[in-house]
């Protein structure tokens, strides 16, 4: 339930109300004392700042975080390779490639 409950959080629009759910989402999360949640809940409270900028921008890092990790598959297939200028190619083509995409 508190799974659910903490995705109805993104349906906000504006700042205020969010950091409102937000707040009591954390209480809920305290109040069933289960460790990970407990954890869960206070690195919340420590970037609720950083969390709520969401609702202003409303920019994610998603496709930078797909992009990654692309980076580390091309780099873990290029195990052995040693023309770095090779590599720096096939780094370029697949940016390339996310960029066409958009």
């Amino acid at each position: 339930m508190l799974k659910e409950a903490f995705h109805h959080l993104w349906t906000y629009t504006y700042r205020a109300s969010a950091e409102k759910y937000l707040l009591k989402w954390i209480s809920w999360a305290k109040e069933t004392e289960i460790e990970p949640l407990l954890k869960f809940a206070k690195s919340l409270l420590k970037s609720k700042d950083e969390v709520l900028n969401y609702f202003k921008h409303r920019i994610t890092t998603g496709r930078l975080e797909g992009f990654n990790n692309t980076v580390s598959r091309i780099v873990h297939r290029a195990c052995g390779v040693q023309n770095l200028d090779y590599l720096f190619l096939k780094l370029r083509q697949e940016s390339l490639e996310v960029v066409l995409q958009k």
